[in-house]
Protein backbone atom coordinates (compact mmCIF):
# COMPACT_ATOMS: atom_id res chain seq x y z
CA UNK A 1 0.00 0.00 0.00
CA UNK A 2 1.16 3.37 -1.21
CA UNK A 3 1.69 6.08 1.87
CA UNK A 4 2.31 9.69 0.69
CA UNK A 5 4.22 12.07 2.95
CA UNK A 6 1.52 14.43 1.04
CA UNK A 7 3.48 17.12 -0.69
CA UNK A 8 3.58 15.39 -4.30
CA UNK A 9 1.04 14.27 -6.66
CA UNK A 10 1.53 10.73 -7.63
CA UNK A 11 3.45 9.83 -10.79
CA UNK A 12 2.20 6.98 -13.93
CA UNK A 13 1.79 3.78 -13.35
CA UNK A 14 2.29 4.96 -9.29
CA UNK A 15 -0.23 2.38 -7.30
CA UNK A 16 -3.01 4.73 -5.67
CA UNK A 17 -3.21 4.46 -1.81
CA UNK A 18 -6.14 2.75 -0.33
CA UNK A 19 -8.21 4.80 2.23
CA UNK A 20 -11.82 4.73 4.22
CA UNK A 21 -13.54 8.09 3.64
CA UNK A 22 -17.00 9.22 4.28
CA UNK A 23 -19.20 9.20 1.68
CA UNK A 24 -22.10 11.72 0.21
CA UNK A 25 -24.66 9.01 0.73
CA UNK A 26 -23.83 8.76 4.20
CA UNK A 27 -21.31 6.06 4.61
CA UNK A 28 -19.18 6.98 6.68
CA UNK A 29 -15.81 4.44 6.17
CA UNK A 30 -16.16 4.08 2.09
CA UNK A 31 -13.37 1.50 0.97
CA UNK A 32 -11.77 3.01 -2.14
CA UNK A 33 -10.17 -0.13 -2.67
CA UNK A 34 -13.21 -1.95 -3.40
CA UNK A 35 -14.00 0.01 -6.44
CA UNK A 36 -11.04 -2.14 -8.40
CA UNK A 37 -11.25 -3.69 -11.89
CA UNK A 38 -12.97 -0.62 -13.41
CA UNK A 39 -11.45 2.63 -15.01
CA UNK A 40 -11.67 5.29 -12.24
CA UNK A 41 -11.69 8.66 -12.46
CA UNK A 42 -10.89 11.06 -9.39
CA UNK A 43 -11.26 14.59 -9.06
CA UNK A 44 -9.80 16.44 -6.59
CA UNK A 45 -11.79 19.85 -6.20
CA UNK A 46 -11.36 21.19 -3.28
CA UNK A 47 -14.53 23.11 -3.43
CA UNK A 48 -16.99 23.01 -6.19
CA UNK A 49 -18.20 26.42 -5.81
CA UNK A 50 -15.37 27.58 -7.91
CA UNK A 51 -15.59 28.55 -11.30
CA UNK A 52 -13.34 26.58 -12.84
CA UNK A 53 -15.01 23.56 -10.67
CA UNK A 54 -17.86 24.11 -12.36
CA UNK A 55 -16.63 24.04 -15.80
CA UNK A 56 -15.27 20.61 -14.93
CA UNK A 57 -18.00 19.12 -13.47
CA UNK A 58 -20.33 20.65 -16.59
CA UNK A 59 -17.96 17.96 -18.58
CA UNK A 60 -18.67 15.00 -16.38
CA UNK A 61 -22.77 15.65 -16.56
CA UNK A 62 -21.89 15.99 -20.35
CA UNK A 63 -20.36 12.57 -20.48
CA UNK A 64 -22.79 10.92 -17.60
CA UNK A 65 -23.30 7.53 -20.34
CA UNK A 66 -19.15 6.97 -19.39
CA UNK A 67 -20.13 5.96 -15.31
CA UNK A 68 -22.11 2.78 -15.32
CA UNK A 69 -19.74 1.14 -12.74
CA UNK A 70 -19.36 -1.73 -15.25
CA UNK A 71 -16.41 -0.14 -17.39
CA UNK A 72 -15.71 3.32 -15.17
CA UNK A 73 -16.60 5.46 -12.32
CA UNK A 74 -16.20 8.73 -11.06
CA UNK A 75 -15.25 10.04 -7.89
CA UNK A 76 -15.24 13.66 -6.72
CA UNK A 77 -13.21 14.80 -3.07
CA UNK A 78 -14.06 17.92 -2.03
CA UNK A 79 -12.65 19.57 0.85
CA UNK A 80 -15.50 22.59 0.88
CA UNK A 81 -18.75 21.62 3.62
CA UNK A 82 -20.63 24.27 2.02
CA UNK A 83 -20.56 22.02 -1.62
CA UNK A 84 -23.13 19.69 0.69
CA UNK A 85 -25.17 22.57 2.49
CA UNK A 86 -25.73 24.46 -1.02
CA UNK A 87 -26.39 21.68 -3.31
CA UNK A 88 -23.54 21.86 -5.36
CA UNK A 89 -22.77 18.43 -5.37
CA UNK A 90 -24.60 15.46 -5.65
CA UNK A 91 -24.70 11.56 -5.87
CA UNK A 92 -26.03 10.13 -9.00
CA UNK A 93 -25.41 5.99 -8.88
CA UNK A 94 -24.24 4.49 -10.81
CA UNK A 95 -21.39 5.58 -11.29
CA UNK A 96 -20.97 8.96 -10.07
CA UNK A 97 -20.01 9.62 -6.32
CA UNK A 98 -18.51 11.97 -4.08
CA UNK A 99 -16.19 12.14 -0.73
CA UNK A 100 -16.49 14.25 1.77
CA UNK A 101 -12.45 14.79 2.64
CA UNK A 102 -13.13 17.70 5.15
CA UNK A 103 -10.09 16.75 7.37
CA UNK A 104 -8.43 16.53 3.77
CA UNK A 105 -6.32 13.04 4.64
CA UNK A 106 -7.08 11.74 1.32
CA UNK A 107 -6.07 14.90 0.11
CA UNK A 108 -2.83 15.09 1.50
CA UNK A 109 -2.67 11.37 0.73
CA UNK A 110 -2.70 11.93 -3.24
CA UNK A 111 -0.75 15.59 -2.69
CA UNK A 112 -3.95 17.97 -3.95
CA UNK A 113 -3.53 19.26 -0.15
CA UNK A 114 -0.25 20.01 0.54
CA UNK A 115 1.93 22.44 2.79
CA UNK A 116 0.01 20.95 5.81
CA UNK A 117 -3.10 21.90 4.11
CA UNK A 118 -2.62 25.40 3.37
CA UNK A 119 -2.08 24.78 -0.52
CA UNK A 120 -4.80 23.26 -2.69
CA UNK A 121 -4.21 21.50 -6.16
CA UNK A 122 -7.23 20.40 -7.60
CA UNK A 123 -6.51 18.30 -10.78
CA UNK A 124 -7.52 15.09 -12.26
CA UNK A 125 -6.43 11.41 -11.58
CA UNK A 126 -7.45 8.54 -13.85
CA UNK A 127 -6.39 5.22 -12.38
CA UNK A 128 -6.25 2.11 -14.37
CA UNK A 129 -8.76 -1.51 -13.26
CA UNK A 130 -5.80 -2.32 -10.62
CA UNK A 131 -5.94 1.64 -9.07
CA UNK A 132 -2.78 2.08 -10.86
CA UNK A 133 -1.82 5.72 -12.19
CA UNK A 134 -2.72 6.24 -15.84
CA UNK A 135 -2.68 9.97 -16.40
CA UNK A 136 -2.99 13.19 -14.39
CA UNK A 137 -4.13 16.42 -16.00
CA UNK A 138 -4.63 19.63 -14.12
CA UNK A 139 -8.42 21.06 -13.41
CA UNK A 140 -8.11 22.74 -16.88
CA UNK A 141 -7.43 19.71 -18.78
CA UNK A 142 -10.42 17.68 -18.01
CA UNK A 143 -11.23 17.46 -21.77
CA UNK A 144 -8.48 15.68 -22.69
CA UNK A 145 -9.02 13.23 -19.68
CA UNK A 146 -12.50 11.88 -21.03
CA UNK A 147 -10.95 11.79 -24.51
CA UNK A 148 -8.70 9.42 -22.78
CA UNK A 149 -11.09 7.62 -21.01
CA UNK A 150 -13.78 7.38 -23.63
CA UNK A 151 -11.12 5.57 -25.63
CA UNK A 152 -9.75 3.35 -23.12
CA UNK A 153 -13.71 1.97 -22.55
CA UNK A 154 -14.31 1.32 -25.72
CA UNK A 155 -11.09 -1.56 -25.74
CA UNK A 156 -11.50 -4.43 -24.43
CA UNK A 157 -11.28 -5.18 -20.77
CA UNK A 158 -8.30 -7.32 -20.48
CA UNK A 159 -8.75 -8.05 -16.46
CA UNK A 160 -5.70 -9.23 -15.25
CA UNK A 161 -5.45 -12.02 -12.76
CA UNK A 162 -5.61 -11.56 -8.98
CA UNK A 163 -2.71 -12.66 -6.89
CA UNK A 164 -4.44 -15.89 -5.89
CA UNK A 165 -3.32 -19.46 -5.23
CA UNK A 166 -5.74 -22.22 -6.45
CA UNK A 167 -5.61 -25.81 -5.35
CA UNK A 168 -7.67 -28.50 -5.73
CA UNK A 169 -6.83 -31.50 -3.67
CA UNK A 170 -6.52 -29.86 -0.27
CA UNK A 171 -9.01 -32.16 1.11
CA UNK A 172 -9.91 -35.64 0.04
CA UNK A 173 -13.26 -36.18 -1.05
CA UNK A 174 -14.45 -38.22 1.93
CA UNK A 175 -13.65 -35.34 4.14
CA UNK A 176 -15.14 -32.82 1.53
CA UNK A 177 -18.54 -34.99 1.84
CA UNK A 178 -17.78 -35.05 5.42
CA UNK A 179 -17.87 -31.21 6.15
CA UNK A 180 -20.83 -30.72 3.86
CA UNK A 181 -23.20 -33.34 5.82
CA UNK A 182 -22.02 -31.62 9.18
CA UNK A 183 -23.31 -28.02 7.57
CA UNK A 184 -26.76 -29.88 6.22
CA UNK A 185 -27.35 -31.31 9.32
CA UNK A 186 -26.36 -28.82 11.78
CA UNK A 187 -27.82 -25.27 9.85
CA UNK A 188 -24.90 -22.89 10.71
CA UNK A 189 -26.23 -19.74 11.33
CA UNK A 190 -25.87 -16.27 9.44
CA UNK A 191 -22.37 -14.43 9.57
CA UNK A 192 -22.45 -10.99 9.25
CA UNK A 193 -19.02 -8.63 8.72
CA UNK A 194 -17.20 -6.47 10.39
CA UNK A 195 -16.50 -2.49 10.61
CA UNK A 196 -14.96 -0.59 12.70
CA UNK A 197 -16.84 2.17 14.34
CA UNK A 198 -15.88 5.15 16.49
CA UNK A 199 -12.36 2.75 16.76
CA UNK A 200 -14.35 -0.28 17.62
CA UNK A 201 -14.89 -3.12 15.56
CA UNK A 202 -18.11 -4.29 15.50
CA UNK A 203 -19.89 -6.83 13.79
CA UNK A 204 -22.87 -6.00 11.45
CA UNK A 205 -25.39 -7.49 9.53
CA UNK A 206 -26.89 -6.24 5.97
CA UNK A 207 -27.99 -8.70 3.81
CA UNK A 208 -27.41 -6.53 0.62
CA UNK A 209 -23.55 -6.32 1.64
CA UNK A 210 -23.34 -10.08 3.04
CA UNK A 211 -25.25 -13.18 2.79
CA UNK A 212 -23.94 -16.74 4.58
CA UNK A 213 -24.59 -19.06 6.46
CA UNK A 214 -21.81 -20.55 8.81
CA UNK A 215 -21.12 -23.60 10.83
CA UNK A 216 -18.10 -23.66 13.74
CA UNK A 217 -16.30 -26.92 13.89
CA UNK A 218 -15.25 -27.48 17.65
CA UNK A 219 -14.81 -31.21 17.30
CA UNK A 220 -11.37 -31.61 18.17
CA UNK A 221 -10.35 -34.22 16.32
CA UNK A 222 -11.89 -32.96 13.43
CA UNK A 223 -9.77 -30.06 13.72
CA UNK A 224 -6.47 -31.71 14.13
CA UNK A 225 -7.02 -33.74 10.85
CA UNK A 226 -7.76 -30.29 9.20
CA UNK A 227 -5.27 -28.73 10.58
CA UNK A 228 -2.89 -31.52 9.52
CA UNK A 229 -4.14 -32.11 6.20
CA UNK A 230 -3.56 -27.98 5.94
CA UNK A 231 -0.26 -28.19 6.80
CA UNK A 232 1.01 -30.99 4.61
CA UNK A 233 -1.25 -29.58 1.57
CA UNK A 234 -1.75 -26.25 1.47
CA UNK A 235 0.95 -24.32 3.87
CA UNK A 236 4.35 -25.27 1.80
CA UNK A 237 2.26 -24.13 -1.95
CA UNK A 238 1.33 -20.80 0.34
CA UNK A 239 5.56 -20.74 1.08
CA UNK A 240 6.10 -21.29 -2.43
CA UNK A 241 3.80 -18.92 -4.16
CA UNK A 242 4.21 -15.62 -2.06
CA UNK A 243 7.03 -16.50 0.18
CA UNK A 244 5.26 -16.07 3.16
CA UNK A 245 4.96 -18.86 6.24
CA UNK A 246 1.25 -18.96 7.76
CA UNK A 247 1.62 -19.88 11.44
CA UNK A 248 -2.12 -18.93 12.54
CA UNK A 249 -5.60 -19.96 11.46
CA UNK A 250 -8.28 -17.41 12.72
CA UNK A 251 -11.47 -20.06 13.17
CA UNK A 252 -12.49 -23.13 11.27
CA UNK A 253 -16.00 -22.84 9.91
CA UNK A 254 -18.04 -24.34 7.11
CA UNK A 255 -19.27 -21.16 5.26
CA UNK A 256 -22.35 -21.93 2.51
CA UNK A 257 -23.19 -19.31 -0.02
CA UNK A 258 -26.90 -20.81 -0.70
CA UNK A 259 -27.89 -19.50 -4.55
CA UNK A 260 -31.76 -20.41 -2.75
CA UNK A 261 -31.72 -17.26 -0.64
CA UNK A 262 -29.17 -14.99 -2.68
CA UNK A 263 -26.15 -15.71 -0.96
CA UNK A 264 -23.15 -13.54 -2.12
CA UNK A 265 -20.45 -11.52 -0.19
CA UNK A 266 -19.64 -8.39 -2.22
CA UNK A 267 -16.58 -6.94 -3.08
CA UNK A 268 -14.06 -6.71 0.16
CA UNK A 269 -10.86 -7.45 2.04
CA UNK A 270 -10.06 -8.62 4.69
CA UNK A 271 -7.85 -7.61 7.52
CA UNK A 272 -8.92 -3.67 6.59
CA UNK A 273 -10.63 -3.66 10.78
CA UNK A 274 -8.85 -4.08 14.28
CA UNK A 275 -9.27 -7.46 15.43
CA UNK A 276 -12.42 -7.14 17.53
CA UNK A 277 -12.58 -8.02 21.39
CA UNK A 278 -14.24 -11.59 22.63
CA UNK A 279 -15.75 -10.77 26.66
CA UNK A 280 -13.00 -12.23 29.09
CA UNK A 281 -10.35 -12.89 26.02
CA UNK A 282 -7.49 -11.17 24.33
CA UNK A 283 -8.24 -10.02 20.51
CA UNK A 284 -8.47 -12.73 18.44
CA UNK A 285 -5.53 -13.19 15.45
CA UNK A 286 -6.41 -12.26 11.99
Amino acid sequence: MNRLAGNRLLGLGEPAPWFHAQALDGNPRYAFNTVAGRWVLLFFAGSAGREETGAALRLIERERALFNDERACFFGVTIDQGDVAEGRIAQALPGIRWLLDYDRNVSTMYGAAADGGTTYRPHWLLLDPMLRVHARAAIGDGEAMLDELRHLVALPLATPPAPVLVLPGILPPDLCRRLIALHDDNGGKESGFMREENGITVEKSDHSHKRRVDYTIEDEQLIGTLKGLISQTLSPMVLRAFQFEATRIERFIIACYDAADGGHFRAHRDNTTKAPRIANSPARST
